[in-house]
């Protein structure tokens, strides 16, 4: 799962803390929060890389749902 939030820093905070509640009580690991730009830059560059991976493997056709 991958939650973006811009907006204020506080309410970015307050985003923040909920979403990690939610990942630890859904048995949820990894969770990581980037302030600095080039860290989220990194993290976005992951995000991305994660997205067109997991769309790529679904639309294979040896994927089950397809065959």
């Amino acid at each position: 799962m991958c939650v973006y939030i811009y907006s204020s820093e506080a309410y970015a905070r307050e985003q923040t803390q909920i979403v990690r509640k939610l990942v630890s009580e859904h048995n949820g690991s990894d969770f990581v929060f980037a302030e600095e730009p080039e860290a989220k830059k990194e993290l976005w560059k992951v995000v991305v890389y994660s997205f067109i991976m997991v769309s790529i493997l679904h639309l294979h056709p040896l994927n089950p749902m397809f065959v």
